[in-house]
């Protein structure tokens, strides 16, 4: 299953980050029918652990779309969104060639 991607480019590092990730797990994101799953937090994690040095924040969630009354079939959407700090966010718009360069098994997938 390959989920539905957003991004959000945010300003003022990570405690601002932080903020954002707490908004999108509190009462008013559920208001709108979102629901958390698993949050991971790039910042938290050691150094080492981090690959080529880009630190996020993914939010995974359910959108749970309601089709009118309650007693109406649901849907569900599940859903990623990155939390990017804008100054990495910025580096690394620049860096992508480099980084399909790292990833491809061979010139021609470039």
């Amino acid at each position: 299953m390959d989920p539905v991607r957003a991004a959000l480019v945010v300003p003022g590092g990570p405690a601002r980050l932080s903020e954002v990730a707490c908004w999108l797990a509190g009462p008013e994101a559920r208001q709108l029918g979102l629901r958390v799953c698993r949050v991971k937090n790039g910042f938290a994690l050691p150094e080492e652990a981090v690959q080529d040095g880009y630190r996020d924040v993914k939010v995974f969630v359910v959108f749970d779309l309601h089709a009118g009354n309650e007693d109406e079939k649901k849907m569900a959407i599940v859903g990623e969104i990155q939390v990017h700090d804008h100054a990495l966010h910025q580096i690394k718009t620049r860096m992508h060639k480099l980084y399909r360069v790292k990833r491809a098994h061979a010139a021609y997938l470039i």
